[in-house]
């Protein structure tokens, strides 16, 4: 069914767009979603997003205030990380994609921005490797003072969309699992466009809408009220390409997001 789209195309900016899926929710928790959202397709590139009227202000606004990923109960009353079972997979993957930035840029003397870096487990991974110049960017306070106070990081509190005025350019942009919350993608990689500084490099990690059905433990689960848009690894490098950046090294991997469940995820 075609509709006349609520939000344009992230990618494209098109306005028209065919309805895939309506996801019915049956408690409103997060974000202001409405309990109906539409699944579409953009008619003009295929991207696939949740074409929600929420502003990108609103967003910030929520995960400044209200983030789940400022999580302070990662931690115990002192400076030692004691992570409950729930938080081990997000730790494992933010470590694998340290090890693997480390093992393919040349030099742990890179200046390198975590932009969205919650309580900064991905810094402090850096950190562990040698890296020395390791600033952490977060709506989050809350978020913010923890990553400086358990890894003992820069941090500054704000939105790379808009980036804080002093914060300076950088060797390295990273966005790991970011992306795909934002409404405004456009203006997101714009911010990172900014951000990283000529001949610098952006490293971006999304879950990879394209396997979705290879690891479903539950009916519709990546439609969710947090990851509004759904990309494939060709659409995420049409998305970079568009904003100037050339591609050097992308793939897709499998990650845990259970201890029994596996998730797809794309990366470059």
């Amino acid at each position: 069914m075609h509709k006349l789209l609520l939000r344009p195309c992230p990618l494209c900016t098109g306005t028209g767009g065919r309805v895939l899926h309506t996801q019915n929710f049956a408690v409103m928790v997060e974000l202001g979603m409405e309990s109906q959202v539409d699944i579409v397709a953009c008619e003009a590139c295929g991207m696939v997003f949740n074409d929600i009227p929420t502003s990108q202000v609103e967003l910030d606004r929520t995960y400044e205030e209200h983030s789940k990923y400022a999580d302070t109960t990662l931690y115990g009353g002192g400076d030692e990380v004691e992570f409950p079972p729930e938080a081990v997979w997000d730790v494992e993957r933010l470590e694998s994609t340290a090890a693997w930035l480390d093992s393919v840029l040349v030099s742990s003397e890179f200046r390198v921005l975590d932009a969205g870096c919650a309580t900064g487990t991905f810094l402090g991974a850096l950190k562990g490797l040698g890296w020395t110049c390791l600033v952490g960017l977060d709506p989050s306070p809350v978020a913010t003072e923890t990553a400086t106070r358990i890894h003992g990081v820069e941090t500054v509190t704000g939105s790379f969309l808009e980036p804080p005025a002093g914060i300076g350019e950088f060797d390295v942009v990273a966005l790991s699992h970011v992306l795909e919350h934002l409404v405004d993608v456009r203006g997101a990689v714009e911010g990172i466009r900014t951000l990283t500084r000529p001949g610098g490099y952006a490293y971006l990690e999304v879950p990879d809408a394209s396997a979705y059905a290879d690891h479903l433990v539950a009916p519709f689960q990546d439609f969710n009220t947090e990851h509004i848009n759904h990309f494939s690894l060709p659409l995420l490098c049409r998305l970079m390409e568009a904003f100037g950046f050339t591609e050097v090294e992308s793939g897709a991997k499998v990650i845990r997001c259970s201890a029994k469940h596996n998730s797809p995820a794309i990366f470059g």
